[in-house]
């Protein structure tokens, strides 16, 4: 089954104050159908709070790869680990200029492509080897080379 996923690109107009340029762009993950992937796509970092306001700040860190997509928790990091990574189904940037949003998007395009491949690639598979395992020991089985396996 073929993975894919849509991404919602979301862009403010430019706002300048006092010759400082911000540019505001969210990309929302939405409709993601595959047997392997859905719409959690973005990686959190939670870091630890602030000594001043006890406030947390978490941070964007990259498009999820295959074995994120199976084990990192979704919507907050699990508070049972030691591992302060999650995911999230959107990601909102405050960026200086519209090409390097334009460069943030484009970036994340193609990582998602590479996502999709990849969980692709997962999904289809060919025999490699195969025994009989029996109370003495592991013996080679013959298997026919057209015998494969695709979910």
């Amino acid at each position: 089954m073929t993975n894919q996923v849509d991404l919602i690109k979301y862009s403010a107009e430019v706002v300048e104050q006092n010759n400082y340029g911000a540019y505001r762009l969210k990309i929302t993950a939405t409709n993601a159908t595959g047997g392997d992937v859905d719409n959690y796509l973005f990686v959190y970092k939670r870091n630890p709070a602030s000594p001043y306001n006890s406030e947390v700040c978490d941070e964007f860190v990259a498009v999820a790869g295959p074995q994120q997509i199976a084990g990192t928790p979704i919507g907050a990091p699990d508070p049972a680990q030691d591992y302060p990574y999650y995911r999230l189904d959107s990601v909102t940037l405050d960026l200086i200029s519209t090409d390097i949003a334009e460069k943030v998007w484009d970036n994340i395009v193609s990582e998602t492509t590479a996502l999709m491949k990849a969980l692709d690639r997962m999904d289809d598979l060919t025999v490699d080897s195969a025994v009989t395992v029996t109370g003495s020991g592991a013996l080679p089985t013959e298997i026919e080379d057209s015998e494969s396996l695709s979910s």
